[in-house]
């Protein structure tokens, strides 16, 4: 009998003891698998922070390779740009107020000041026939609001870019011209306001995962635990 308790008893801790194998191979493999798929997944995001990185770069340089000839760097280095944007009932589905605009150009740095014109009338013919003494039939004319304000010859091409971007039109009409010449307190304190910010920090270089670790590493409590820390000492 005494034999048998024995054995018993060593096929129990055998018994045991593969057990415990077998949930540490189990957490093993799964914890390993866990690394594998945030590993994938911090690969898939950075090639997709660069994906968009190249994209932006590609969209820039293409668009100061087309208009890199429209306009020259200013004696001031500076220079004065209108935008104009039509009412909500004329934007369309896409419209975007010029509330968004002027903070998406300050969000870049794009701008050192602005000032919104309320109802500005634009006339222009519709129809050139220079044979034609009725000009009114040939008028016609738009309410829209405007942007006017200062920037740095360096961000021009910028500016635009980002002005057709939040408003999502192609044919939005922006002006750019010269300044020849202004205050040095004023130039500098445009070029501060318009220096283009640091991309070394940008969000997209934080990693989401960086602190990250699977749950069933961490230790849990169970009744046994409450037990132990509840019996009264004798």
């Amino acid at each position: 009998m005494a034999e048998r308790i024995k054995r018993e008893a060593a096929a129990f801790v055998k018994a045991k003891a593969r057990r415990e194998k077998a949930a540490a191979d189990a957490l093993a493999e799964a914890k390993k698998q866990y690394e594998a798929e945030m590993q994938a997944r911090r690969d898939k995001d950075a090639a997709q922070v660069e994906a968009h990185k190249k994209m932006l770069a590609d969209k820039k340089a293409a668009f100061e390779a087309s208009f890199r000839n429209v306009w020259g760097t200013s004696v001031s280095g500076m220079s004065m740009f209108t935008v104009d944007i039509e009412p909500k009932e004329a934007g369309g589905k896409d419209w975007t107020s010029i509330e968004e605009t002027i903070v998406g150009l300050f969000k870049k740095t794009l701008i050192s000041d602005v000032r919104d014109f309320v109802d500005i009338k634009r006339f222009y013919k519709n129809d050139i026939n220079y044979g034609s003494t009725n000009v009114n039939a040939q008028m016609n004319n738009q309410m829209k609001r405007r942007l006017t304000g200062l920037t740095n010859d360096d961000r021009v091409a910028e500016l635009i870019e980002e002005s057709i971007d939040i408003q999502q039109r192609e044919d939005l009409d922006i002006l750019i011209w010269q300044i020849s010449d202004v205050s040095a307190e004023y130039k500098q304190w445009t070029t501060i306001q318009t220096e283009e910010m640091d991309q070394n920090n940008v969000f997209s270089d934080d990693d989401p995962f960086e602190n990250s670790k699977p749950v069933s590493s961490e230790a849990t409590a169970d009744m046994q635990d409450f037990q132990k820390q509840n019996t009264p000492v004798t």
